[in-house]
């Protein structure tokens, strides 16, 4: 619901599991804030209903585990090692940010554990690919690409 103060802002207001819920659309016009208006419900009754989902680790898990057939398995495979990795090194931080509520977690702790795991992945992930996918060769396997480099190197 569009709601106007009598200072003359426009107000988002919705109830939420019983709640009045009211928020700012930072504007005194009409029409920004009608146009504001269905984002920012949006966002408080995603918020609100964010406790249901239970701890970041459940959602990161349920995502990294969701069936859709436009993903490769390949894909798929990378993003489930990229939350247990996550979860790896989240572990190892003071406050375990995977343990918590996604209605909880500050921001201040969503960006250590990605700074933690940036330190981690850099090193892991070059690794991880060079074991996944073997080490480049000198020779190229494809005959046509090694005549090709014969032929330009022969040229030169």
């Amino acid at each position: 619901m569009l709601l106007r103060h009598r200072g003359g802002n426009y107000y988002a207001s919705t109830k939420v599991s019983g709640k009045v819920i009211r928020r700012s659309l930072d504007t005194d016009d009409f029409n920004i804030a009608k146009n504001r208006l269905d984002g920012v419900l949006a966002e408080i009754r995603g918020a609100k209903h964010a406790s249901k989902a239970g701890t970041l680790w459940a959602a990161l898990e349920a995502e990294a585990a969701r069936q859709d057939p436009s993903i490769k398995s390949s894909t798929q495979n990378y993003y489930q090692h990229i939350a247990r990795s996550l979860a790896k090194s989240a572990a190892t931080l003071p406050v375990d940010a995977m343990g918590l509520s996604i209605a909880k977690i500050t921001m201040p702790e969503l960006r250590a554990m990605m700074d933690k795991f940036a330190t981690v992945a850099v090193a892991t992930r070059t690794t991880a690919h060079w074991h996944s996918y073997g080490a480049p060769t000198s020779e190229p396997s494809n005959p046509a690409m090694s005549a090709a480099i014969c032929r330009s190197t022969s040229n030169g």
